[in-house]
């Protein structure tokens, strides 16, 4: 049965809402000591590890002993901004007899509201000794702090949790996670890391590495208040989105403006990221969207110099 894609834009503001970001030291950049071995995540107070034999590391660029940016033990990376970033092992692997994985843990800034919606977004990036990829990341956040079960058999349910689909593969590029839930009222600390099991975390093998983990680069954490879709430009004219009825084929035409680079996202009703892409000099974008169910879907597109917000539904 053809299947129709109703495509609308959907202006939200013209200006941007500045909410607070709750999350205390989101880029890692305040810190007591510089960085001289592994599992130092703690001086980058408050972050912690949530799970005594778990080892979340901190890079800076004052660090010494593998742990300076952005060369380090784990690989080659630079800040996704500024100048630190942390890391975590989201697989249980079998280089070293791993049967462990590593969380990252923060108190936020003020307590949730209750039936509040949050938006919360994260960049990753695949280090480069690692021979896979995988896309089971996801951020729980709990009333008090936690000791997460390692290795975790699939017993926590995050609230944000990016798609299996979402494979994290890029070792040069970061790669954005986000979401957004609805607050139970009173959770007051976050957790990082992986919370699939490992049959269910879309392991991709990439190559190119030294062992068979899946160790990621994080930066830039926020939880802010409200959903994702805020306008933020001065020029409404430069990208335009128009319907398609091409089957099961969303295509995005940019004005004939070739954007030198941007990010695209659409997630669905209920806020979970379903498909998200960076793209380079490009004045067009098509996605396939024969795998995706009947229902209401959004779509943010980021360039560096505007943001729009739109929707559209699919039918069978």
């Amino acid at each position: 049965m053809k299947k129709l894609l109703l495509f609308t834009i959907s202006i939200i503001g013209t200006c941007q809402i500045n909410a607070q970001n709750l999350v205390p030291n989101p880029g890692f950049e305040i810190y007591t000591l510089c960085p001289t071995t592994d599992g130092q995540i703690n001086r980058a107070a408050p972050w912690m590890s949530s799970d005594a034999t778990g080892t979340p590391d901190f890079m800076t660029t004052c660090g010494t002993g593998g742990y300076s940016q952005p060369t380090n033990s784990p690989g080659f990376q630079a800040p996704h901004t500024d100048s630190s970033y942390a890391g975590f092992f989201a697989t249980v692997g079998s280089t070293f007899g791993l049967s462990i994985r590593e969380y990252m843990q923060a108190p936020l800034i003020t307590p949730l509201v209750a039936n509040q919606v949050y938006t919360v977004t994260f960049f990753v990036s695949l280090s480069d000794v690692c021979n896979y990829g995988a896309s089971g990341i996801g951020a729980y956040f709990t009333s008090t702090p936690i000791t997460t079960p390692n290795p975790v058999t699939g017993s926590i349910t995050p609230q944000i949790s990016n798609p299996v689909s979402n494979i994290v593969t890029s070792k040069t590029q970061w790669t954005q996670i986000t979401g957004t839930f609805t607050a139970a009222g009173g959770e007051q600390y976050i957790t990082i890391g992986n919370f699939k099991t490992n049959a269910n975390s879309g392991l991709t093998n990439v190559g190119g590495g030294s062992i068979d983990d899946a160790y990621f680069y994080i930066d830039d954490i926020s939880v802010t208040a409200g959903p994702t879709g805020i306008l933020a430009t001065t020029n409404e004219n430069q990208i335009s989105i128009f319907p398609n009825p091409v089957q099961d084929r969303l295509e995005i035409n940019l004005n004939n403006s070739t954007v030198s680079n941007g990010f695209i996202s659409i997630t669905n009703i209920q806020g979970e990221l379903i498909y998200s892409e960076q793209f380079e000099n490009t004045n067009s974008i098509a996605i396939s969207t024969d795998t995706f169910s009947e229902g209401l879907y959004f779509v943010s597109i980021l360039t560096s110099e505007e943001k729009f917000i739109s929707k559209f539904i699919k039918k069978n």
